[in-house]
């Protein structure tokens, strides 16, 4: 990515693989770190979880899972292309996103479609699982 983005026209050389933190662990640390930094507001709605019904609040949680969905793929470009978690700030993200809003919304759709595909074909996660769950089935009546 970081010779495409740069305006190279090579293939980049094949990388060696000899130190392990640099080439394994610490890629793995920062995509996983920067896919908790962008679920942030989804982990705020479940920690405040227990101040509103779940029906009442589903409205709350589709909208931080939106919100968490549309600044996921960018954070993860900018943290791989610049090897750092200072990549993730949003004075960084929030303005490379508005200046190509419309692509990135269709790549983002994109990137949801594939999603979903791949939780119709296996089973889908759970916070998916109980939003659809609870809210296109019948619910028994007590």
């Amino acid at each position: 990515m970081t010779n495409t983005a740069s305006g190279k026209h090579r293939l980049p050389h094949w990388p060696d693989i000899t130190p392990l933190w640099e080439n394994i662990f610490r890629p793995c640390g920062l995509a996983l770190l920067t896919v908790l930094f962008s679920a942030l507001p989804l982990i705020a709605v479940g920690v405040a979880g227990g101040v509103f019904d779940w029906d009442a609040g589903r409205g709350i949680w589709l909208g931080a899972g939106i919100a968490s969905g549309l600044y996921l793929p960018m954070s993860l470009l900018a943290v791989t292309l610049s090897n750092s978690l200072l990549a993730m700030n949003p004075a960084i993200i929030l303005p490379a996103i508005a200046r190509v809003p419309f692509k990135y919304l269709m790549a983002c759709m994109v990137l949801a479609f594939i999603v979903w595909i791949n939780s119709w074909m296996g089973d889908p996660p759970i916070f998916v699982r109980e939003f659809v769950n609870t809210s296109f089935s019948a619910k028994p009546e007590l």
